[in-house]
C-alpha cells in the first residue's frame, strides 16, 4: 500500500524524462529549446498516426491473425 501523495512525489522526483532533461541540459549536450523541438515533433507524429488510424478502414475478420505469428 502507498501513503497519501506517494505516487505524486515519486513522479515528481523520479521521472526518468525529467532527469534526462536536467542531466543533458546541465552537461550542455542539448539546449532546452532543442528538447522542446523534439517533444513537439514527437507529439505531431503521434497525432498524425492517431488521425491516420481513425481514418483507416476497420479490420476484417481475416486481418485479425495477419502478422501475428511468424512462420518459417
Amino acid at each position: 500500500y502507498r501513503g497519501p501523495g506517494e505516487i505524486e512525489r515519486i513522479r515528481a522526483e523520479r521521472d526518468c524524462l525529467k532527469k534526462f532533461r536536467e542531466q543533458v541540459t546541465a552537461a550542455k549536450l542539448l539546449a532546452g529549446k532543442d528538447l522542446d523541438a523534439i517533444d513537439t515533433e514527437v507529439l505531431e507524429a503521434i497525432e498524425q498516426a492517431r488521425v491516420e488510424a481513425k481514418a483507416a478502414d476497420r479490420p476484417t475478420a481475416e486481418d485479425v491473425l495477419t502478422d501475428v505469428y511468424i512462420s518459417y
